[in-house]
């Protein structure tokens, strides 16, 4: 059984020696990139030798000798050879590209084939406000990496984002070690790293941008994603009135992991498809290892902490969000439509809506729910539950789930598990299994589900094909284990003296870069004594970064497929 003497933060998240979370760690994790990557070119104060082109720039454009570039007229020069390779030696005042084309700004180069490492240094107010396609590259098929750009964008029609408005073949673009801030905004497609798919790989990148879009496809870092993003800090806040709406991407095709997001959503009453992480979790998308916190809101519906609608996988989530929406809402999803699955979840904080609301689910539509947790303030009308809103096939699977939510609502249709089901038989599904274990002294409402009333007789909480009410006592510390049978509590759940069982490995997966001292000194030249650190602060396999977090040890992720045994990526340089 995993400890309950495991230390844990006042939201149940598990802290290391020093006291630190997961999200803490990635944080600090994530500012010692820029710092080591400048020391790692720049420790001893020794540029590369180089030789001079005849525009005007050091080096000769190869991946062993790439074009230097110090300043924004350098970076202007970019777009005479869109397929070399180019280094920053400087920070880049790219403030006056506000000036620039009569007040339309930088002119986005057209297409960028080639590699721009940042080294370390910042590219600092680059400016568009330009007609469509509005971007540093307006399509790339290239790598961007160690590199921070603060930049104002602005698409008068479609396309807005800070390195590339689009791609110039599907799983082109990579990035890693950015980090990206600003405002972006744009008629639809809207994102910092890209306006639409065509991402291969974003690694260990910081983002922190005011995202704004009035049609649809907006997300913090692309509007929409079909590549793989791996341990990122996305923080900033959505508003407009788009459809397809996302804190990380506005639609998931592929797959996002190991992330903390903090993003603060706000849509109009047309707005639907709206997410913590995906608007649109897509039935390729895979959401996996996420922290999230902040709001989503919007006047429209399919609202969730984590997605709005989802088809594809939501795993090893830890939502404590805000959410507010219409109709489907719900704190991990909005709307959960087969084949969609929801494992090693948790939500907290609080999910209003009008109708069909639930702490974890808003519509279930057979979806697979294994190991979750739902411990929201559930407020709604008809079809509102503590776990899901409404039951809409008794094919759903729920199997290991705990409820400990407050339902507050006065309509018929409100129960503790779900306010409502839409299939025959007297609550207990024919296929496949359901434990559910809920408390019946927080629940504020009479039985598990609102449409049949009370409780459903001679349950046995052993067998499957249940919904089984606990008092607080009985379904909280040591008790729980014997209480609740249907939870592997040797390496899924945890338990903590007076509390309810927690998904242990959710609250302890995805974040690197946390094992070194920053460098910063505050003066924006950073260096290092240390021997060079390899982007991600010296991570150098996902193993490595995981298992300080993981009470158990690193084998039970892998056994748990949330991690895998490599991460396959060479040096970052």
């Amino acid at each position: 059984m995993v400890s309950e003497n495991t230390d844990h933060d006042g939201d149940g998240r598990i802290v290391n020696e020093g006291g630190i979370t997961r999200r803490d760690a990635l944080k600090a994790g994530a500012s010692l990139s820029a710092a080591a990557l400048a020391g790692k070119y720049v420790t001893g104060g020794v540029a590369a030798q180089t030789s001079t082109t005849t525009d005007g720039l050091a080096g000769s454009g190869t991946q062993d000798d790439p074009y230097q570039i110090g300043t924004i007229d350098d970076l202007d020069k970019m777009r005479d050879a869109p397929g070399a390779h180019y280094a920053l030696t400087s920070n880049i005042d790219a403030t006056p590209t506000e000036t620039w084309d009569s007040g339309a700004g930088w002119d986005p180069i057209q297409e960028f084939t080639g590699s721009l490492n940042g080294r370390g240094y910042t590219i600092d107010g680059l400016y568009i406000d330009r007609s469509a396609q509005c971007a540093l590259f307006r399509k790339a098929t290239a790598v961007v990496e160690n590199v921070t750009i603060n930049a104002d964008i602005t698409s008068q029609g479609y396309k807005a984002a800070i390195i590339a408005a689009q791609h110039l073949a599907a799983g082109s673009l990579t990035v890693r070690d950015v980090t990206l801030t600003g405002t972006i905004s744009g008629g639809t497609q809207v994102g910092a790293i890209t306006a639409m798919r065509g991402v291969e790989t974003v690694k260990r990148c910081t983002i922190d941008v005011s995202a704004q879009s009035e049609n649809g496809a907006v997300g913090l870092v692309a509007g929409a994603f079909d590549g793989t993003m791996d341990d990122c800090i996305v923080n900033g806040s959505v508003t407009g009135g788009a459809t397809g709406v996302g804190g990380v991407v506005g639609g998931n095709y592929g797959t996002i992991r190991g992330c903390c997001v903090t993003a603060d959503i706000d849509m109009g009453s047309d707005s639907h498809d709206v997410g913590g992480v995906a608007g649109i979790n897509g039935e390729s998308g895979a959401i996996e290892a996420i922290d999230v916190e902040g709001t989503v809101a919007t006047g429209g519906n399919m609202a969730g902490g984590a997605v709005g609608d989802c088809l594809g996988t939501i795993r090893g989530v830890f939502v404590d969000a805000t959410v507010n929406g219409s109709q489907y809402v719900g704190g991990v999803a909005g709307f959960a439509e087969t084949p969609a699955k929801i494992e090693l979840a948790t939500s907290r904080g609080s999910v209003t809506g009008d109708s069909q609301v639930g702490g974890l689910v808003g519509e279930a539509i057979a979806p697979i729910v294994t190991d979750a947790s739902a411990r929201s303030t559930v407020t709604g009308g008809s079809a509102t539950g503590g776990l899901i809103g409404h039951l809409s096939s008794n094919s759903t699977n729920l199997h290991s789930v705990v409820v400990a939510a407050s339902v507050d609502s006065t309509a018929s249709s409100a129960g503790a598990v779900t306010g409502n089901r839409s299939y025959s038989n007297s609550g207990r599904s024919t296929d496949p299994a359901v434990s559910v274990f809920w408390d019946g002294d927080v629940a504020g409402v009479t039985g598990e589900i609102g449409t049949v009333g009370d409780t459903i007789a001679d349950l046995d909480r052993a067998a499957t094909g249940q919904m089984y009410e606990l008092t607080t006592p009985e379904a909280t510390g040591d008790t729980a284990t014997s209480n609740m049978p249907a939870l592997d509590f040797e390496t899924v759940w945890g338990v903590r003296d007076g509390d309810y069982p927690v998904v242990e490995s959710i609250q302890s997966v995805g974040c690197t870069g946390a094992n070194l001292p920053s460098t910063d000194d505050g003066t924006g030249d950073e260096t290092t004594t240390e021997e060079p650190v390899p982007p991600g602060g010296g991570v150098t396999s996902s193993q490595d970064s995981v298992a300080k977090w993981i009470p158990w040890g690193i084998a039970g992720l892998i056994g748990l497929g949330l991690v895998a045994d490599d991460d396959g990526e060479g040096g970052g340089e």
